[in-house]
């Protein structure tokens, strides 16, 4: 079991990454909903 306190950073380049994977799902393979499920997890 892991102990202790953990924090979590988003980084600009992960930021850039994810909206172009977002953009990908909605426009190219025109799925709003999973674009809007991978965004909420």
């Amino acid at each position: 079991m892991l102990g202790g306190n953990f924090s979590l950073r988003y980084t600009p380049r992960f930021e850039e990454d994810l909206n172009e994977i977002v953009d990908y799902i909605v426009f190219k393979l025109r799925n709003p909903d999973s674009a809007m499920n991978l965004v909420k997890k």
